[in-house]
This record gives C-alpha cells, sequence and structure tokens, in this order.
C-alpha cells in the first residue's frame, strides 16, 4: 500500500447566537455579519472592464480573505501565544466557504421597536488552505 498524501482540506464549523438588548449592539452585529460576508467574497482584481450594464469583460478575482483563528482562556488576551488554550486543537489558515444568517432560530421572527432582529444565529464553514502536518509523535 502506498500513501498518497491528503485527499482534501478539512473543514470547521463554528455557530454563534447574538441577543441585542439595544440599538448600538444591534449595529455591532450587523458589522460583524457584515464583515463575514465581505470577508467570504472573492476580491476583483485589477484589468477588468465593464460592457454594458453588469457584464463584464477579462475578469481577475483574486482570493477572498484568509482568516487565522485560534482559541484563548477568558482573561489571556489576545496576543498569540499568551492566554493561548493549548487543550483545543490548532486550525490552519482557512477561507470562508459557507455562511448562513437566521433572524429566526426559534421558527418566530421577533423584532426590536427599531426593526432590528431580537435574536441571530449565524453560522460559518472555514476550509483550511495549508495543510497541517504531524510532529512525528
Amino acid at each position: 500500500l502506498i500513501y498518497k498524501g491528503p485527499s482534501q482540506f478539512r473543514t470547521h464549523d463554528f455557530a454563534f447566537s447574538f441577543f441585542p438588548k439595544n440599538k448600538p449592539e444591534a449595529d455591532v452585529i450587523q458589522r460583524i455579519l457584515k464583515d463575514f460576508e465581505n470577508g467570504m467574497l472573492p476580491r476583483m482584481g485589477g484589468g477588468f472592464q465593464r460592457i454594458t450594464g453588469r457584464t463584464l469583460s477579462q475578469p481577475l478575482f483574486m482570493s477572498p480573505r484568509h482568516w487565522t483563528i485560534d482559541f484563548f482562556m477568558t482573561g489571556g488576551g489576545m496576543k498569540r501565544g499568551k492566554g493561548q488554550n493549548d487543550f483545543l486543537f490548532q486550525i490552519k489558515k482557512s477561507v470562508i466557504t459557507a455562511m448562513s444568517v437566521n433572524h429566526d432560530p426559534n421558527s418566530t421572527v421577533s423584532l426590536h421597536k427599531d426593526g432590528s432582529p431580537v435574536q441571530t444565529t449565524l453560522t460559518l464553514q472555514f476550509q483550511e488552505i495549508e495543510l497541517p502536518i504531524s510532529d512525528g509523535g
């Protein structure tokens, strides 16, 4: 038997629930959702021309944003290595391959007076773009 190497990159799913109590919190959640949405989409590179309407001639797309995912312990800070939780696995550099936003996770849409959702669930799927290698153990 010959090992041919890994056949695909690992994926990691995360789900977050938000319960904004006021407009400033709802605004922060809206910015978070927009940032993830923009971060998963390809970026437009140079060398393209708009012909008519929305038709592109010679489009050049650049890769979407690359994400670094680290797990930290409470109170450990955000500096790499400081407060990092070594009991959890390491995730290599990744891209977002799927994103789902649900404003009615309990099958009932509830809105604040200003129209912002009472609850939002965000689900993200990341796929690594670097292969993890065994440390030989």
